[in-house]
């Protein structure tokens, strides 16, 4: 990651791996009390606790140029 005048610039290197882990909040409330009766919703799980991934899956989602903190940018095929 690179610094440019309060910009970041932020480069994945391909050959890296990012262990993304999943994880879903027990349902607390709904109108219906369907997070108690449903089974589905009362027993709700991840369907992969984690998983590794290689960088490039995620270039698509950074800017091609540095930006601010709290910038917003186009997602676009690279």
């Amino acid at each position: 990651m690179k610094t440019f005048n309060n910009k970041i610039e932020i480069k994945l290197n391909s050959d890296n791996e990012v262990l993304v882990k999943g994880s879903i909040a027990q349902i607390q409330y709904t109108q219906y009390n369907s997070h108690v009766e449903w089974d589905v919703l009362a027993n709700l799980r991840v369907a992969n606790p984690q998983k590794q991934y290689s960088t490039s899956v995620f270039k698509d989602f950074l800017p091609l140029n540095a930006v601010s903190v709290k910038e917003c940018w186009q997602i676009e095929k690279q």
